[in-house]
């Protein structure tokens, strides 16, 4: 299609229709090509047109969102380990837990402040929205709104583990010392619930402050 027959369909200008079509050019999801247009002798006549196709480039939409990819790579890795030492499900989960190191740290790497002092809990709460899991503040706590890994086929306390274990260790990367995940099993939320440590003396009240 062509600008002009994109501006038809959508009954817009062709200018407004020529400046989405660049756009989704310029960030890789059409390609382009010219041709003219041809006359009943099948001459080519008059100036190239641009007419645009789409590319080969995926992209997928999910909401709310997924990140099935994580298991799966998690899983796949546990199951081709060469070690057989270790079962494949226990593997999975020190594979979860050093991925969310990695998280973590290239999280508190992004900012001197937090190298330095450790990630607070609202640059926690950040980074949890970054990766999908919709969080907010509910009396000192971080309930997750939403689980990335919802709808997945596998034994659904593996996966709970894997996320657990997951934000384990990501919090553990960006020196979030005081606040830990722990299963919590509502309705219409994740299966964790990040909530300070245990081995704290008491839990903050809504309006106090901790790290």
């Amino acid at each position: 299609m062509n600008k002009d027959d994109v501006a038809a369909s959508l009954g817009i200008s062709r200018t407004l229709a020529t400046f989405h079509l660049e756009k989704l050019l310029e960030g890789g999801f059409l390609q382009a090509h010219f041709s003219r247009g041809m006359t009943p002798h099948t001459r080519p006549t008059g100036r190239p047109a641009k007419y645009y196709l789409p590319s080969n480039r995926e992209v997928a939409l999910q909401i709310p969102p997924r990140r099935y990819e994580v298991v799966a790579d998690i899983l796949a890795r546990a199951i081709s380990a060469v070690d057989t030492a270790v079962n494949p499900p226990d593997r999975a989960l020190e594979l979860a837990h050093a991925k969310g190191r990695e998280v973590g740290k290239q999280f508190l790497a992004e900012d001197t402040v937090r190298r330095r002092r450790g990630a607070t809990r609202g640059a926690v709460t950040r980074l949890l929205d970054e990766l999908g899991y919709e969080p907010r503040l509910v009396g000192g706590e971080i309930h997750l709104g939403n689980c990335p890994f919802e709808g997945l086929l596998f034994p659904p306390n593996l996966v709970c583990e894997i996320n657990r274990r997951l934000l384990q260790g990501t919090l553990e990367g960006c020196k979030s010392r005081r606040l830990e995940p722990v299963e919590d099993h509502r309705e219409g939320h994740c299966c964790v619930v990040v909530t300070r440590r245990r081995s704290d003396s008491s839990r903050p009240g809504p309006q106090q402050e901790w790290m």
